[in-house]
């Protein structure tokens, strides 16, 4: 039996990007428009990068840490960790 995988890295979830689409809020733009998952992965992988500097102000902060949370919730979800 495999063991299911409990490290899901940025990588991985990209691999989905032509077959995977998850939205609420976070993902969309000010048009209204769901932002493509490339694009949001974008968003996110700016915001981890510059997050550690304190002196930075990051103005899509909420947007990428709305977008991971939307992230953390499918992929529990998808195995097995959400109910």
């Amino acid at each position: 039996m495999a063991k299911k995988q409990d490290i899901y890295s940025l990588f991985d979830f990209c691999k989905s990007a032509d077959r995977l689409q998850v939205f609420d809020e976070h993902t969309l733009d000010d048009e209204g428009n769901i932002i493509p998952f490339i694009d949001q992965a974008a968003i996110v992988t700016h915001y981890l990068q510059l997050m550690r500097d304190p002196h930075l102000e990051l103005p899509y902060r909420e947007q990428a840490e709305g977008i991971l949370q939307l992230w953390y919730v499918f992929h529990s979800y998808c195995y097995g960790r959400v109910s």
